[in-house]
């Protein structure tokens, strides 16, 4: 967040921030009602050793009522699906990935995967993600991407933008820098002072 910042919950000013690229916090109790929102946070863990995925499902508070669903895709065709009772606020499970497509610099691939939270039949929520199958590990000295050396050669990235100054105009110009950065022979980025937008990890 920058520079200054106010937050409703429910319609309820609850905070107000200043800072540069920097993280606050709040007491939202006062702006809570009888019905709020179940939020749940999964992560995706590859192992491409083994071919796997590791999806880890926390939720605020438990809810055995309902059932998380999540199910995989790459190139539009379901490879994994897996899905367990909100009965714990933390829940891992393991998808297996038959021939996964990795993700390189020169090969960005990504599955795409869709979270759904039911309740019987009912989709009480639903969300999409992407994820890549990737290994980062230091070997006698070296960077590894899956299991082979890496030479990283990065630009600086101060993310700023002529018609936007810290914030790129459109999704469009994030994938214009990309593009730029891989045209002149780069194979990363060092992102300077600020958070990088969603669309970035997409496009990279």
């Amino acid at each position: 967040m920058d520079y200054r910042a106010w937050v409703w919950v429910n319609g309820v000013w609850v905070a107000y921030h200043e800072g540069g690229h920097t993280p606050f916090q709040a007491d939202i109790t006062p702006a809570l009602r009888r019905e709020n929102r179940l939020v749940v946070r999964v992560e995706f863990t590859p192992d491409i050793d083994r071919g796997e995925a590791m999806v880890e499902f926390y939720a605020h508070h438990s809810a055995p009522d309902q059932q998380l669903e999540v199910e995989v895709t790459f190139a539009g065709e379901i490879v994994a699906a897996a899905a367990a009772p909100l009965s714990q606020a933390r829940i891992a499970q393991t998808l297996s990935l038959k021939d996964p497509q990795l993700w390189s610099p020169e090969r960005p691939n990504l599955y795409k995967a869709v979270l759904r939270i039911k309740a019987g039949d009912e989709v009480v929520d639903e969300v999409h993600s992407d994820f890549g199958m990737r290994k980062i590990a230091v070997e006698n000295g070296a960077i590894m991407l899956n299991n082979r050396p890496l030479t990283m050669n990065l630009v600086l990235d101060q993310g700023y933008h002529p018609k936007g100054l810290l914030t790129p105009p459109t999704d469009d110009d994030i994938r214009r820098d990309v593009e730029l950065v891989k045209a002149m022979g780069f194979n990363g980025v060092r992102k300077h002072q600020k958070d990088r937008r969603p669309a970035l990890s997409v496009l990279g």
